[in-house]
């Protein structure tokens, strides 16, 4: 199956302002700095979005800021000394994400580990509350940074674990894809959207936003010059 973008989807992607991807025009490109602007543009579109995926490295910390400059020490007998510097926390973007359930809504979060991967794969997935892990192994030469592909582990809520063989990475999406997808059409299955209901006054199964995710609402796909929006996901880049 294609990546999304080409299955019709609407995508916006908030990432760094002097990105090395190539974008395309047809995406929505939410530039930002920080952590702390992630998390903004992230609360503003979240609540809208049917899919969200979580792949930024986001920085945990961040340094306290200083009230004043801060000098260095004259002299080469100085040379090589060390400094200390205090960081903070900065906003646990997914699982504020997670904590805001919506219903329908799949959430993908990533974990770059480079031992025991799917044991902290498995720990982030309760802790965090997403849907889907995306695992992988970064200190591996032939995969992940650096490379065009990627070997990766989808860890369930179960504790499953399904291994995917070293793909590209538009590969590795496609088959992202295809599983989130496929997660969103059973939940939708699963609930019913409350004063909605047929001629006869019987209410009728959520179906709207399970079935227009994979093109069978009764219309063609289209982007966003079409009357009706199908799908809507906001994903995170480095």
């Amino acid at each position: 199956m294609p990546p999304l973008r080409e299955r019709r989807a609407i995508i916006s992607i908030a990432t760094v302002p002097h990105t090395q991807a190539q974008l395309p025009s047809s995406v929505e490109v939410v530039t930002v700095d920080t952590t702390e602007d992630l998390c903004q543009a992230m609360t503003q579109r979240a609540r809208q979005a049917d899919a969200i995926v979580m792949a930024a490295a986001a920085a945990d910390f961040a340094a306290a800021p200083a009230t004043t400059k801060i000098k260095k020490h004259e002299g080469t007998d100085h040379v090589g000394e060390s400094m200390t510097l205090e960081l903070h926390q900065t906003p646990d973007v997914l699982a504020q994400i997670c904590a805001d359930p919506v219903s329908g809504r799949v959430v993908v979060g990533f974990a770059a580990e480079t031992t025991d991967v799917i044991a902290h794969a498995r720990a982030k997935i309760a802790r965090k509350g997403c849907d889907l892990i995306v695992a992988n192994d970064i200190s591996r030469a032939d995969a992940g940074f650096e490379v065009d592909e990627n070997a990766v582990l989808f860890v369930w809520p179960s504790g499953e674990v399904e291994e995917l063989p070293l793909l590209t990475k538009t590969g590795v999406a496609a088959q992202l894809f295809d599983r989130l997808m496929d997660v969103g059409e059973r939940r939708m299955l699963a609930f019913r959207r409350p004063g909605l209901q047929d001629g006869g006054g019987q209410e009728q199964p959520h179906l709207e936003r399970a079935l227009r995710g994979l093109g069978l609402y009764g219309r063609a796909m289209g982007l966003k010059q079409c009357e009706k929006r199908l799908w809507r996901s906001f994903a995170f880049m480095d």
